[in-house]
């Protein structure tokens, strides 16, 4: 590090205008640290100004900057005034520093070493080496601070690996030698570093298979009693499923006389790591083999975090299949290990299954928690059984554990969803009766009660008693509040609540604004919409999905199909932590709210472009489904009825020619669909090419095919065609009473002459005798 008195001389160098002898003291002919040694005029900011600000409060020398050594070439170095201001500029700058200083000084450890973890990340390790003295003389733990370098140094090698990035800095390499070196000073310091000071260099090593390298430090680690860093270290192979090098290290470590015991301890590690980055066969199969191989007892806390991937993945018979592992090894059954299954089985709408397993659990003498009668109540939710609820209430109590806030919450909440609005505000009540304090999540679910059933005025009652007793309305809070007035129809109220709101300072987050987006784009205020977008967008963030998809579908109902392609293509890529499900079952809506558009407004040229894309980027889970849709909103004329418009009418076998041209074919329903529409439109002709188009798709017609084609011809006036169809039915399937009820349905919505009089009866005698 440069000692600050030659700084000083080089600032003095410069400004009486002797740049070059400034730039030959700072230049490799001195023996000064690495750092300084770059040219001026090459050398590059590598700090923002706030942390060179910071590192100026703490005294440190850092080294110059191209802006700090070279001034301007209008500027006159040798000007008396130049030299006047730069000393009064010099001095009104030392006595603001002297001020904070002391304020900068008052810094707890802690600060200071969050402080050095973010100049590291934002500017390198090398660069945060100058605050090393200063920090460990403000009392921070010299191993906490090289323990961040190193990470700071493999993070560095990391991006090396993947990136071009770094290249110029010598690639991955150099940053583990530089990790390397700090660990070998800190040991010659007589610093003893830690597990979490080893773990990213062997980790590292291990993902680049130089196993060698790690077996060089496996002395260094066990003199240091470090062997915990190995659990992160298998804990990142498990993240990228790399099977071969997980065998070569747990092979590793037993050769060097890693002991059984501390090999299951790694092997915790390991699962909770694959359980992020494996598929669960994957998973499971991995675990199986390192247990055998290498004769291990898996811990209570490796059989937890199966578990709950087990219940995550929907894989509940094999979690319960652990349990019965667990159970025959000896190991403790608590109420935390079932405690996945409940909420799995919550989740997939299964309260019997729940009741179930809660049965077992007794019978095995587990004793439920807290958690458990909470998961227990909110599938008493699921299953509408309101009675069951306090009777769990009553258990609670006589076993003598005392409901939580959060079992209150959750019966509101129970309450609250079967729109029992008196009952959740009784809860709350007998909540208080038994000394317990409403929170925020309380009054959430008690103004959701209200948003069910529509009572806007309730719901602002209860935000400002929340208020009143002190207690800060949460994101969810809000989320809820707002959602209850828009639900009453009173969207302006909700957008003054936000506004409002925001004005006092209260930061009101993308949930609350999701909603409100929401009620804008269906209440076709698409300006203030666009506007709120915008405003989400330059916090950083997206909308909701749920509220993003609304104004999609109401710029498309708008006519504005450009701005709702745009739209569109912006939500391909606004949501990449989303998992694909997540994603495939949002663009199946959005897809359809583009196609329901694209018919409304007479669009078919850019549907059949759309559709297009849809087949190339496989934009929706099942694209014949889809297409299934697309002709049940042509037969709707594009609209929410049930009439046919005449103009949408050739649309649907445009559909079919669209359809082929795109490699697929009309499916039953598709066909069933123009079927019914040439009913609606009277149109016998169109009906016989949907039968020939059903020959073709070698579709054989079944009874309600037959069905729909005699709606046709008594629609059109063709009694005669129409007789002959229902003598074409089989007898058998005209005998079934529901069969009967379509053929009476359809003689009964027609009416009209004598001729259709005599036919109507003639039909209902021939049904009699069936």
């Amino acid at each position: 590090m440069i000692c600050r008195p030659w700084l000083r001389y080089a600032d003095r160098l410069c400004v009486s205008s002797q740049t070059s002898n400034a730039k030959r003291l700072l230049s490799s002919e001195y023996p000064w640290n690495s750092v300084a040694k770059t040219d001026v005029n090459e050398r590059k900011l590598v700090d923002s100004s706030s942390f060179r600000g910071i590192a100026e409060l703490l005294e440190l020398s850092l080294p110059l900057t191209k802006a700090h050594l070279v001034p301007s070439q209008k500027t006159n170095l040798c000007n008396p005034s130049f030299k006047k201001t730069h000393t009064n500029m010099l001095t009104m700058q030392r006595d603001l520093l002297r001020k904070r200083r002391m304020k900068v000084k008052e810094m707890n450890p802690s600060q200071y070493t969050f402080l050095m973890r973010q100049w590291v990340q934002k500017s390198g390790a090398e660069v945060g080496r100058p605050m090393l003295e200063q920090m460990i003389k403000m009392g921070v733990d010299p191993i906490e601070v090289y323990t961040i370098m190193i990470k700071q140094s493999i993070e560095q090698a990391k991006a090396c690996s993947t990136t071009e990035v770094f290249e110029d800095q010598g690639g991955s390499e150099k940053h583990v030698m530089k990790a390397l070196n700090h660990l070998h000073v800190m040991r010659l310091k007589g610093l003893t570093p830690r597990s979490d000071t080893y773990a990213p260099i062997v980790s590292w090593l291990a993902e680049s298979d130089l196993l060698a390298e790690i077996q060089e430090l496996l002395k260094w680690i066990k003199q240091d009693n470090a062997d915990a860093c190995f659990i992160d270290m298998f804990k990142c192979l498990g993240e990228g499923g790399q099977q071969d090098k997980i065998k070569r290290c747990f092979l590793l470590l037993k050769d060097f006389g890693v002991n059984a015991s501390q090999l299951s301890e790694y092997l915790t590690g390991l699962v909770h790591g694959i359980t992020r980055g494996s598929k669960f066969d994957d998973t499971v199969n991995i675990f199986r083999e390192l247990v055998e191989s290498f004769k291990l007892e898996p811990t209570l806390e490796a059989y937890k975090a199966l578990i709950k991937y087990s219940c995550q993945q929907g894989e509940i018979y094999r979690g319960l299949d652990f349990i019965k592992e667990m159970s025959q090894k000896g190991l403790e059954l608590a109420p935390e290990i079932f405690n996945p299954f409940l909420l799995r089985l919550v989740h997939e709408k299964l309260p019997t299954g729940a009741f179930d397993l809660f049965t077992s659990m007794l019978k095995m003498g587990v004793q439920p928690s807290v958690d458990t009668y909470n998961f227990l109540i909110r599938a008493c939710m699921k299953a509408n059984n309101l009675e069951k609820i306090f009777t769990l209430l009553a258990e609670m109590k006589h076993s003598g554990m005392e409901p939580t806030t959060v079992t209150y919450n959750a019966v509101i909440h129970a309450f609250g969803s079967l729109k029992r609005l008196d009952s959740a505000l009784h809860v709350l009540n007998e909540m208080e009766s038994d000394n317990l304090m409403p929170d925020a999540d309380t009054y959430k679910e008690l103004i959701n009660a209200c948003s069910s059933q529509k009572d806007c005025e309730k719901a602002l009652q209860l935000f400002d008693d929340m208020q009143i007793r002190g207690i800060k309305p949460s994101e969810g809070v809000y989320c809820a509040l707002v959602n209850a007035i828009i639900k009453s129809g009173n969207l302006e109220q909700a957008v003054k609540i936000m506004k409002k709101a925001e004005k006092n300072g209260t930061n009101i987050g993308v949930s609350t604004k999701s909603t409100i987006l929401a009620g804008l784009a269906n209440d076709c205020r698409l300006h203030e919409a666009y506007a709120l977008l915008e405003d989400i967008q330059n916090g950083g963030k997206m909308p909701e999905p749920f509220a993003y998809g609304h104004l999609l579908a109401a710029v498309g109902r708008s006519g504005d199909l450009d701005g709702m392609f745009k739209l569109f293509e912006v939500s391909k890529v606004a949501w990449p932590k989303r998992k694909e499900e997540q994603v495939k079952e949002q663009q199946n809506h959005w897809c359809m709210s583009i196609v329901e558009s694209c018919i409304l407004h007479g669009e078919l040229r850019r549907l059949v472009q759309f559709l297009e894309q849809v087949k190339e980027e496989e934009l929706v889970i099942d694209q014949n489904i889809f297409f299934d849709k697309i002709f049940l909103h042509i037969a709707n004329g594009g609209a929410d009825t049930t009439t046919m418009v005449p103009e949408k009418w050739g649309d649907g076998f445009a559909m079919l020619d669209a359809m082929r041209s795109l490699g697929f074919h009309p499916s039953r329903m598709c066909l069933e669909v123009l079927l019914d529409c040439c009913a609606t439109m009277k149109d016998s002709k169109r009906a016989q090419l949907v039968i020939a188009e059903m020959e073709k798709e070698q579709i054989e017609p079944n009874i309600l095919t037959m069905i729909r084609l005699f709606r046709v011809f008594v629609a059109v006036g063709e009694f005669q065609r129409a007789y002959f169809m229902l003598g074409e039915m089989n007898q058998n399937d005209l005998k079934d009473s529901d069969i009967k009820m379509l053929v009476k349905a359809v003689l009964d919505s027609n009416s009209g002459s004598a001729a259709y009089s005599t036919f109507y009866h003639r039909i209902l005698k021939f049904l009699e005798a069936l």
